[in-house]
């Protein structure tokens, strides 16, 4: 049933996409503020095609522009975690999984003008991993994504992310896993460049009067005798 629903979710946003490409002004910030929902799927490091998620969306995010193509991004994420082949005993140990993430992001839309409606970006940061079998460790992100504009502040967004366990036995840890989002995005423009004024002269010509210098009036011949 998941797979299903994101099959057809790429597929009526990828045609949507390709029949209405977003008009973005490449002088101007894209964005000031940017939320969004999807899927969260995690699997194992040590079992990437052990893939969980569940039905209904399960990540949250809300992130900050900063300058040029950086930003600050926020997330929530919650699911199962299904241990089968991670532990040594090789037994399923079925676990929550919830996840708090703090990221910088820079996004390559810019550059690729005007490819509108392509934003790839890469993302690193911090976070901090629940699951119910495993306790709880801090993690180092690093992931690539993906934003498909369908209008200027609307998209759909895909991001696989590697988690680090930053743990004594980093090396030979079982508590890395991988995380994949699949989800919409929502861009809130600068407050100047809403709708409201975007037709009008953000700037009025002000037209200054210059008083002429007035003319010395030339003394008659008899008064100057």
């Amino acid at each position: 049933m998941i797979r299903i629903s994101i099959v057809v979710l790429v597929s009526f946003f990828s045609s949507y996409l390709f029949s209405q490409p977003a008009q973005l002004d490449k002088n101007k910030d894209s964005y000031n503020w940017m939320i969004g929902a999807g899927w969260n799927f995690v699997s194992p490091a040590k079992e990437m095609s052990n893939i969980q998620g569940l039905a209904f969306p399960s990540r949250f995010m809300v992130d900050k522009h900063y300058y040029g193509g950086w930003s600050l991004e926020a997330a929530m994420a919650f699911g199962k975690f299904d241990t089968l082949g991670v532990f040594a005993d090789t037994v399923t140990r079925k676990t929550s999984f919830f996840s708090l993430d703090a990221n910088v992001r820079y996004s390559f839309q810019k550059m690729l003008y005007p490819a509108q409606s392509l934003d790839p970006y890469f993302s690193y940061g911090l976070g901090l991993t629940n699951r119910s079998a495993m306790g709880t460790n801090v993690n180092l992100n690093a992931a690539v994504g993906l934003n498909l504009w369908i209008s200027s502040n609307v998209g759909l967004q895909l991001q696989s992310a590697f988690k680090v366990a930053l743990t004594s036995d980093i090396l030979k840890s079982d508590k890395h896993y991988l995380q994949h989002t699949v989800g919409l995005v929502v861009r809130i423009p600068e407050a100047s460049i809403t709708s409201s004024n975007f037709g009008k002269r953000r700037y009025k010509k002000i037209k200054i009067i210059r008083e002429k210098p007035k003319k010395k009036k030339k003394k008659k011949e008899s008064d100057a005798k």
